[in-house]
């Protein structure tokens, strides 16, 4: 009998060591899956730069604007800016972007609604005084949905700059009204 009880302490010995050595196996394991700490907001600012410098090498090109609560954090253009002259990018260098500033200006339109600043059914007599008559029917709605019946002059020689100082007229607009908001 007594054998049989000194095998059943060894088992439980055995089982009870089994348990230990989980135990102990999952807390090294949970120190070892502990994430990095974070890095210093220099380190990221730097490790974007050099992944961004980097994939020039690969024929990345293009324009970078970082910044956090109104402090420009990294300004800086990667590659050529035409790659058969070799003549490199800049912060300044210009880019067609298409219709892509279409959604951003609909966003700043429609916050400006929800705040009591402009409405969309406000003529562009509103923004642009000297519009000729003829245009004074048509809306920021229209022109939000491109149902205003003007034309696409873009790339019609002197009409595009028109369309530039018209842009950048109704640009500052926008913006002088988002800086005075609350």
């Amino acid at each position: 009998m007594q054998d049989m009880e000194k095998q059943r302490i060894k088992g439980r010995l055995w089982i009870a060591l089994a348990i230990a050595l989980a135990a102990a196996w999952s807390f090294w394991g949970c120190l070892e899956q502990r994430p990095p700490p974070p890095k210093s907001r220099e380190q990221v600012i730097s490790e974007i730069d050099a992944e961004l410098s980097g994939l020039t090498s690969k024929g990345f090109s293009g324009s970078l604007l970082l910044a956090q609560d109104g402090t420009v954090l990294l300004h800086k253009a990667y590659g050529p800016a035409d790659r058969s002259s070799g003549r490199p990018l800049t912060i300044a260098t210009g880019f067609d972007i298409g219709s892509l500033v279409k959604p951003f200006t609909a966003a700043a339109i429609l916050k400006l609604e929800s705040r009591g600043k402009l409405r969309r059914s406000d003529s562009i007599v509103r923004f642009f005084p000297d519009a000729p008559p003829d245009k004074a029917p048509v809306t920021l709605q229209h022109l939000l949905t491109h149902s205003s019946g003007l034309p696409d002059i873009v790339g019609a020689g002197g009409a595009a700059s028109l369309l530039t100082s018209a842009a950048a007229a109704l640009g500052a607009y926008v913006a002088a009204i988002m800086n005075t908001s609350t």
